[in-house]
């Protein structure tokens, strides 16, 4: 059986700075949802169509079509632009946050711009013309990608990004697919993990992982290489063992099921938390 063709996602750490370090908005998604029922995530979602529109690069600003495709190693400008397009439209759409330039409207105009643009009553382009708004892509940086296991039914392509959260706006989670939304430390968030009390999928945990130890949102930034990356695409470990466990590149079973020894690098469910092994 052919594996599903995966569709193109984007998603979004926008971090604002505190007391105890840097804090991402984060959200649950609806025990229902037919993908990562119950986790923490990362504001992002599906690229569509209109993300890659001439009316909606226009509005684009900071980050030419040819740098965007070299960063994020891809051929075609307009395909590149979109995945930055898409980030910051769920941005808006998921935590009402819209990290743009010019003269906001007032908190009352964006929520309901945001309520039209997430009832399908107003597109993005249409929403930034309006307001005569542009998007400043440039503030994003390319962080990490990752593909869904082939074995999934539902499959993305995920470009990570990370960028600081717009001043003076509130955040507020979606109930149309989460049921939650938080400013939460990455230390907080790894340690409700490994307690059990927040459940995040291998991508989130491992990419939080790499971002321990930041005391601000700029330090957090520098950890985004902004290059061309390899992709990360786990696949399950075929032998039997107590936990399902799920192989990243560099561990020695990755390309070699058969292999006994070497460099260990993978994640495991254990009582329903995803935890990390590397040796």
């Amino acid at each position: 059986m052919q594996p599903v063709e995966p569709r193109e996602a984007a998603s979004l750490l926008v971090a604002r700075d505190s007391d105890p370090g840097p804090e991402l908005y984060m959200v649950r998604r609806h025990p229902r949802s037919p993908f990562m029922a119950g986790a923490l995530v990362f504001v992002g979602g599906r690229v569509d169509a209109a993300d890659r529109s001439d009316a909606i690069l226009a509005r684009c600003r900071g980050l030419e079509g040819r740098d965007a495709a070299a960063r994020l190693g891809l051929e075609g400008p307009a395909s590149a632009l979109g995945y930055y397009v898409a980030a910051l439209r769920e941005c808006f759409e998921e935590a009402g946050l819209l990290v743009a330039d010019g003269a906001l409207p007032d908190a009352r105009s964006l929520g309901g711009m945001r309520d039209r643009l997430n009832d399908d009553r107003l597109g993005f382009a249409e929403l930034l013309a309006g307001a005569d708004l542009t998007l400043p892509l440039d503030r994003l940086r390319y962080l990490d990608h990752w593909i869904t296991p082939e074995f999934e039914h539902r499959r993305y392509d995920t470009r990570f990004f990370v960028c600081s959260a717009p001043e003076g706006q509130e955040a507020s989670f979606d109930p149309r697919e989460t049921t939650h939304g938080a400013w939460l430390t990455v230390e907080r968030i790894l340690d409700g993990n490994s307690r059990g009390d927040l459940h995040l999928a291998p991508p989130t945990l491992v990419i939080l992982e790499g971002l321990l130890g930041c005391r601000t949102v700029d330090e957090l930034l520098s950890r985004a290489p902004d290059r061309p990356l390899s992709f990360t695409m786990p696949r399950p470990l075929i032998a039997r063992t107590e936990h399902p466990t799920l192989l990243l590149p560099g561990d020695h079973r990755y390309d070699a099921p058969d292999s006994t020894s070497g460099p260990v690098h993978c994640v495991e469910l254990v009582g329903g938390t995803w935890i990390r092994r590397r040796g």
